[in-house]
């Protein structure tokens, strides 16, 4: 979490020599391509069929709907990994103030000074096949009801 908050900062302290708004500004910083998905794509209409159909049995006690989907590209992570063949589309949920750091660096390990408090297996990158196990991890309430999830291409080596 540290982490995090230190690329946030790091994020909306950068200096612009141009006279650009704000948000431009931190936008651009991410270094990754977000692209609205317009409710009538395929691509929408797919992924909202994941999310329904992927909504673990034990979840009961709430539904997930898609308010925005975005496509999120980066360039570098795009070409590491374009040649694999074995590659599972899989669900990633996290905390809100997580997310800029994702968006700017990309999903990471936790270093091993972080407290290991949590991990099933060790430190490492969680997905699952199961979009209502994922939006656990988003740590949304009944108060606060919206969360973040990724439904990532995963490489496995």
């Amino acid at each position: 979490a540290l982490s995090n908050i230190t690329v946030a900062m790091g994020v909306l302290n950068s200096q612009s020599d141009r006279d650009e708004h704000p948000l431009d500004k931190y936008y651009r910083s991410l270094n990754c391509s977000l692209e609205i998905l317009s409710p009538t794509s395929i691509e929408y209409e797919e992924l909202e069929k994941c999310l329904k159909g992927t909504h673990g049995p034990t979840h009961t006690t709430y539904e997930l709907q898609i308010v925005d989907a975005f496509k999120c590209r980066k360039s570098q992570e795009c070409t590491s990994f374009r040649d694999s063949e074995n590659k599972l589309l899989l669900w990633h949920g996290s905390r809100i103030t997580n997310w800029m750091g994702i968006l700017k660096e990309g999903l990471r390990i936790a270093p091993p000074e972080a407290p290991s408090t949590g991990y099933m297996f060790g430190k490492g990158l969680y997905f699952a096949d199961v979009s209502s196990k994922s939006a656990n991890y988003c740590y949304a309430t009944k108060r606060k009801n919206e969360g973040l999830l990724l439904m990532c291409e995963v490489c496995f080596y």
